[in-house]
């Protein structure tokens, strides 16, 4: 079987992309990868200096990249709310939705709205900013691609995570993950990084 490389993707011109947690590892590789191809990116992410800098480093690489960043904390549903009606007002499509940021072992913490951080952050946030974008796209009867989600979860960590408490946050994923019957694992080839 032949190993899979970004070289294997097609050209992405024409199609708008949209990345959380876009400022670092898979989120960064996910969106510099499809700007490289020629996609129209925007890269959310929750601290915006932080996402001006993933699109600078982007940019320095290939200085004609149509990519642009957002801020969105996924950890407050208005956030979420004020972010797609954004979106949904500069752009008339979405072919990718790669629903990447969150956080691994946060301290103990509660979101905006209340929900325990891990799990606001990334499922319901997530949640929220899908359904939100779904249903305008159906509202306005587009046509072409929905788009995949690639769901991916190692964003910020919370100081000494204890290997006790970075199994318990894995068990609680992967139970929350049930939920939706598909989990999608991915790398990109120089590897994982810690962010």
């Amino acid at each position: 079987m032949a190993r899979w490389t970004f070289d294997d993707i097609p050209c992405q011109a024409g199609r708008t992309a949209l990345a959380t947690g876009a400022n670092s590892g898979l989120g960064f590789e996910s969106a510099r990868q499809l700007a490289l191809k020629g996609a129209n990116v925007i890269a959310a992410c929750r601290h915006h200096d932080r996402g001006l800098e993933a699109v600078r480093r982007i940019r320095d690489e290939s200085p004609n990249a149509s990519i642009a960043s957002a801020s969105l904390d996924l950890a407050d549903l208005d956030s979420v709310a004020r972010f797609a009606d954004d979106f949904l007002a500069g752009h008339r499509r979405l072919d990718l939705l790669i629903n990447n940021g969150g956080v691994l072992t946060p301290p103990e913490g509660k979101t905006k709205q209340g929900f325990e951080l891990q799990f606001g952050t990334n499922h319901l946030g997530h949640f929220a900013l899908t359904g939100r974008l779904l249903i305008a796209r159906r509202r306005r009867h587009r046509t072409g691609s929905a788009g995949p989600d690639f769901g991916a979860r190692a964003g910020r960590r919370g100081g000494r995570a204890t290997v006790r408490r970075q199994r318990a946050a894995h068990r609680r994923e992967l139970r929350l993950r049930r939920l939706t019957r598909l989990t999608c694992v991915g790398q990109h080839e120089v590897g994982a990084r810690r962010s």
